[in-house]
């Protein structure tokens, strides 16, 4: 990748291979929307949006882990919780250090960055008519809750989103929404995938959305929130967090971007591209000697 390229990298419901020579990466890491009869501010939540700065001092191999949508009662790929009845909740996006099942505890311990998914609608019957309860929003520190007198709850920093302890709802978890076991076959949203998922929402008065997933990025000042196994050195912290609430419609996706490309041999510091050359110092964003 040259400096100033950018790569995207959409769904596919598999991981991705991210090649990166020495050089500075920003990553802008979006969440899946909740699942839901169709897109649009109407039906499930929308995904998150992380970023981050990754300095690379030799080349390595990440993997893009892009969450999926759906408008079924599965869950969308990377964590979206699934239920008896529609809707799933969205699959989470991140950047990770292994290639493995994304619900693997070789995945899960080793992201570097997460956008939550958000969680998925539930479709109310009343009376002959029907009602759309959206789902909480994906992404941010803590993800949103839902919509309903039963609704699920967003996950946050240190722990999912908590299920209601009835009428089917179930607890989200590290990385995965609550899957909905039913009630009376009502049609409950289930939770969003993330850092830590959403709640799936409950059936009492047939009203509760799913809750979404709360994002991450893995910095000096949020490293003590990674549960113990974390997979990660120093090495891999990002500068410049940033994490955002509702953010992306339809699928996840994640963009790469090569900000700079670092020049060992002279142990500078040098933009590079076709038309320039400038010294660029490092320090006002990593500190330390370079």
């Amino acid at each position: 990748m040259k400096a100033g390229e950018s790569i995207r990298y959409n769904y596919t419901g598999a991981p991705q291979a991210i090649e990166l020579s020495i050089g500075v990466y920003k990553f802008e890491v979006y969440g899946a929307q909740g699942g839901g009869p169709g897109t649009g501010a109407n039906y499930g939540g929308f995904g998150g949006l992380s970023v981050g700065v990754l300095k690379v001092l030799s080349p390595i191999t990440l993997y893009a882990y892009v969450g999926g949508t759906t408008n079924s009662a599965t869950g969308g790929w990377n964590g979206g919780g699934t239920g008896a009845a529609v809707y799933g909740g969205g699959g989470a996006s991140d950047i990770a250090l292994y290639n493995a099942a994304w619900n693997s505890t070789q995945h899960l311990y080793s992201r570097l960055i997460v956008a939550g998914g958000g969680g998925g609608t539930q479709l109310a019957s009343s009376g002959g008519s029907s009602t759309l309860y959206r789902g909480g929003q994906g992404g941010g520190e803590y993800g949103g809750d839902g919509i309903g007198s039963d609704c699920g709850r967003g996950g946050g920093p240190t722990y999912g989103g908590a299920g209601r302890g009835h009428y089917g709802s179930q607890s989200g978890g590290f990385g995965y929404g609550g899957n909905q076991s039913g009630h009376y076959g009502e049609s409950i949203g289930c939770g969003g995938g993330g850092w830590y998922g959403g709640s799936s929402g409950g059936g009492e008065n047939d009203n509760g959305s799913g809750g979404g997933g709360s994002g991450y990025v893995f910095c000096a000042s949020k490293k003590h929130q990674y549960p113990a196994g974390c997979l990660l050195d120093d090495s891999m912290l990002l500068a410049e967090p940033e994490i955002y609430g509702a953010s992306n419609e339809g699928h996840g996706y994640i963009v790469v971007t090569c900000m700079q490309i670092l020049d060992m041999r002279n142990n500078s510091n040098i933009y590079k591209d076709a038309q320039q050359q400038e010294h660029f110092d490092f320090t006002k964003i990593f500190g330390g000697d370079f």
